[in-house]
């Protein structure tokens, strides 16, 4: 059976999944962020705005602030 597994056709997969564990460890094992751009300039703002409008009182629907405006709540 584990022969049967491991044969060339399968070969392809396991290199995929293997270098895939090897290149995101970090983010399988919850110890870090590999697009620290993204959460810095996408993610904190947006959840700055959501709560602010949440703590004022007014559910947000959309942010305006980012290019022509973005869904929170879509």
């Amino acid at each position: 059976m584990i022969n049967n597994f491991f044969n060339k056709k399968h070969f392809g997969l396991l290199l995929l999944i293997a270098c895939w564990v090897v290149f995101f460890n970090k983010a399988l094992l919850f110890k870090g962020v590999y697009f620290f751009y993204d959460h810095l300039m996408h993610n904190y703002p947006n959840r700055w705005f959501f709560f602010h409008n949440l703590k004022q009182g007014s559910l947000p629907l959309w942010s305006p602030n980012m290019f022509g405006g973005f869904p929170l709540l879509a």
